[in-house]
């Protein structure tokens, strides 16, 4: 059986209470479980950072809902603005899916994770593999944004570069990987809401992430296919 490793912060986590049961709905134990990851859950050092067995990650198209920055946070010290979801039927994304462990606290890692978001259930016309692997027969659940906190970057809770970072490294993680030429473009282009409020915090990032070695790479992309958003970075 393999074994889940979490980290120290997220025990303390596990203990806080979550939302009711709309939130996060009952899994069907006899199928397998399987999330969508489309912002930071696209790269492999964040799934590992919360479930370190979780699956290998498959790149899919997500059909009837659009990503963007609509979800503010806090974090000790700080306000930023994390990518969200919402139900939208003309849009559609590229994202992610990864396989839990069979054992029930997998799931349950993911809710403490994504607290301030509601897990969704997918349907089959709502989710399509982008490569030769067939989509694998399971529950696919998506975290939703909450209707009641959405909202676009502003001054209070910009965007931050260390949080673009570590999504876009997902993205061009994923491509070299399926060898799939503009995955990490469609990450840019099919997410909404980029915004002239986004700080700079490689130097001192608002989040604990680790030095960026594709920094590069990330900035060309966002300087082509968001030159205006990209133009305005103020550096924190």
């Amino acid at each position: 059986m393999q074994s889940i490793v979490l980290p120290i912060s997220l025990f303390a986590l596990m203990s806080m209470p979550i939302d009711a049961d709309h939130c996060h709905p009952p899994i069907e134990q006899q199928q397998a479980q399987y999330i969508v990851g489309y912002g930071s859950l696209m790269a492999s050092s964040s799934k590992h950072s919360t479930i370190q067995s979780a699956g290998p990650s498959l790149p899919v198209h997500i059909q009837g809902f659009k990503r963007g920055w609509i979800s503010p946070g806090n974090l000790p010290g700080f306000k930023i603005t994390f990518l969200g979801v919402v139900r939208a039927p003309q849009d559609d994304f590229n994202a992610v899916i990864f396989k839990l462990p069979r054992q029930p606290e997998a799931i349950h890692a993911y809710d403490q994770r994504e607290r301030s978001y509601c897990r969704h259930a997918l349907q089959p016309e709502e989710i399509q593999s982008l490569t030769s692997q067939a989509l694998p027969p399971g529950q696919w659940w998506i975290y939703l944004s909450k209707k009641k906190i959405l909202q676009k970057p502003s001054q209070r809770y910009p965007i931050v570069q260390s949080y673009v970072d570590l999504f876009l490294k997902g993205c061009l993680e994923q491509a070299k990987r399926h060898h799939l030429k503009h995955f990490a473009q469609t990450c840019i282009q099919t997410t909404h809401y980029w915004s002239n409020h986004w700080v700079n915090d490689r130097i001192y990032p608002r989040r604990p992430f680790i030095h960026e070695p594709h920094a590069v790479t990330i900035d060309h992309l966002l300087k082509q296919f968001v030159p205006q958003p990209f133009k305005h970075i103020r550096i924190e």
